[in-house]
């Protein structure tokens, strides 16, 4: 069995994209026996109560302990994918005949090893029985004119664009904008359309997602000097990082929030 034979038994769907664009020439096989060692570990921590299976666990947190530097970017991309990595958990718990928690959450990075301790171990496991508080988001305007310099949110759901609140025709109030640019004709403001974008808390995740609604101009990220442009409509959207900057058009907002 090849290298991506094996992986191929370990996980399924975008994530294979990701190991083959990611890893490339980079040999593999000990993270990938490192990776089916900890989902037997996790499928290990299944319990029987009264006749019936259960994962008494809301949230999990795999740590890949690595002796080589230069390995953690490259597995960046592929642990970033927490919903994926969930659905792996999930599938693992229900092929043992347990059912996983609706909330269960799966958080995995890669390290690097310096604790003595945990000398030659590939990895480290956390479980806890409940889940993270949503960290507050904190949006600063870099670049056009907004009703305020900065904003704090704690709200499931932050939509922004230009102006306040949007009519339609009949002038019904449509939305409301949390995250408000001022509505001038312009400069950078210009090019924020009045429904914009929207960022949503993912509970699955614990992170944040930026969607694009449509807008004129476009939604793009800035991280670590690349730009990542950010699918229009409910289905796409891309996953936010802290101090991530988020381009509206022409205007600019710096993102921070605590990665629990």
């Amino acid at each position: 069995m090849n290298l991506f034979e094996k992986w191929d038994k370990i996980i399924e769907g975008g994530l294979q994209r990701l190991v083959r664009s990611s890893l490339g020439p980079w040999t593999c096989d000990a993270f990938l026996e490192s990776y089916a060692l900890a989902l037997d570990d996790i499928q290990s921590r299944a319990q029987t109560i009264r006749g019936r299976k259960i994962f008494p666990y809301k949230r999990i947190v795999l740590k890949f302990l690595l002796a080589d530097p230069g390995q953690v970017p490259l597995l960046a991309p592929i642990l970033v994918q927490k919903r994926q990595l969930s659905s792996e958990v999930r599938r693992r718990l229900e092929e043992a005949g347990c059912e996983p928690p609706s909330t269960l959450r799966v958080d995995a990075t890669a390290i690097m090893s310096t604790d003595p301790n945990l000398a030659g171990r590939p990895y480290e496991i956390s479980y806890d029985s409940e889940l993270p508080s949503q960290s507050p988001l904190t949006i600063r305007v870099l670049r056009g004119e907004a009703e305020r310099p900065t904003y704090c949110f704690a709200e499931r759901i932050i939509n922004i664009g230009r102006c306040a609140e949007v009519h339609d025709e009949a002038n019904r109030l449509v939305r409301r904008n949390h995250a408000v640019l001022l509505d001038l004709d312009r400069g950078p403001n210009s090019t924020v359309s009045r429904e914009h974008a929207h960022i949503s808390f993912d509970l699955d995740t614990g992170w944040y997602r930026l969607y694009d609604d449509a807008s004129r101009f476009g939604t793009q990220i800035y991280r670590d000097g690349r730009i990542i442009d950010v699918p229009q409509g409910p289905t796409g959207g891309a996953w936010l990082r802290t101090g991530d900057e988020v381009h509206l058009g022409q205007a600019r907002l710096a993102v921070d929030f605590s990665e629990s």
